[in-house]
């Protein structure tokens, strides 16, 4: 299947009212934006976005208001500022080993994947993995790819 730019453009959009609560119906946006909440947790992730979580929860922060840049190309990058702190379970250290993005009331996980290092091509990238309870955390980069047209 090939998509054309406006679709691929479309999905992008819609990618990230979805992940804030919303939904298009018939050209209008309903519900209230939320921004979802960014979680990084230690270990593997799961099978997919409606297993058991797995992992301890490294850090939970709250997205900016416009979390996510406008799309060009299909394709969608971090905007603003997506810092956080370690969470008390991080103790004295841990790696994180995936993320997960969830509604803004944790009900909901939408997308979950790697964690890497600035550079790493993890689908989340930090300055540092190592993470412990109150340490500032800072996504460099988050990049949504739709499919190719």
């Amino acid at each position: 299947m090939k998509l054309s730019p406006q679709v691929r453009n479309n999905m992008a959009e819609a990618y990230e009212l979805a992940c804030n609560g919303q939904t298009v119906l018939a050209g209008a946006i309903s519900g209230v934006a939320a921004p979802p909440r960014l979680r990084l947790r230690s270990g593997a992730q799961p099978a997919d976005t409606t297993s058991a979580r797995t992992g301890t929860v490294l850090v939970d922060m709250a997205l900016p208001a416009d979390w996510m840049a406008n799309v060009a190309a299909g394709v969608k990058v971090l905007a603003g500022t997506w810092s956080g702190a370690g969470a008390a379970a991080a103790g004295a250290g841990i790696n994180a080993g995936h993320y997960e993005i969830v509604s803004n009331d944790g009900a909901t996980v939408h997308e979950q994947g790697t964690v890497t290092v600035a550079g790493g091509g993890g689908e989340i990238e930090l300055v540092n993995i190592n993470i412990a309870a109150n340490q500032p955390v800072q996504i460099t980069s988050k990049t949504i790819t739709m499919p190719n047209g």
